[in-house]
């Protein structure tokens, strides 16, 4: 069900159905913790990463769920993400972070995007 979750909430997001896509991924979410443990940090990243996409177009740059939802993706990128998922993460928490005007906050993850961008080697 997580699964089929994901893809219907991917699939929303695509078709710029915002509210739709967040429910989804929502209910995928509140699904992940009866996944064997094996996994199930990648899986709730891969629900997350969308997530914060469709709330920010349906809730806000910086509505608190926003916020929620990518700092959370930011402690489970930290654990199992890749460093793409890590930029885009990160990314997303300055845009919140930004339009807040929590200027010394949105410093520190330019700070990290700026690192990670280092250690990928991605000059742009």
């Amino acid at each position: 069900a997580v699964r089929y979750l994901e893809h219907a909430g991917k699939n929303a997001l695509a078709r710029h159905a915002y509210v739709e896509a967040a429910q989804h991924l929502s209910r995928g979410l509140e699904l992940v913790d009866q996944l064997p443990e094996e996994g199930r940090q990648r899986q709730a990243l891969d629900l997350y990463l969308p997530l914060g996409a469709a709330l920010m177009a349906s809730s806000g740059y910086a509505s608190p769920a926003t916020e929620r939802t990518y700092q959370r993706a930011l402690a489970l990128c930290r654990g199992a993400g890749t460093q793409a998922e890590l930029v885009r993460v990160v990314k997303g928490l300055w845009n919140v972070l930004l339009v807040r005007g929590e200027l010394v906050a949105a410093r520190a993850m330019t700070d990290e995007l700026l690192r990670a961008a280092q250690e990928n080697g991605d000059a742009t």
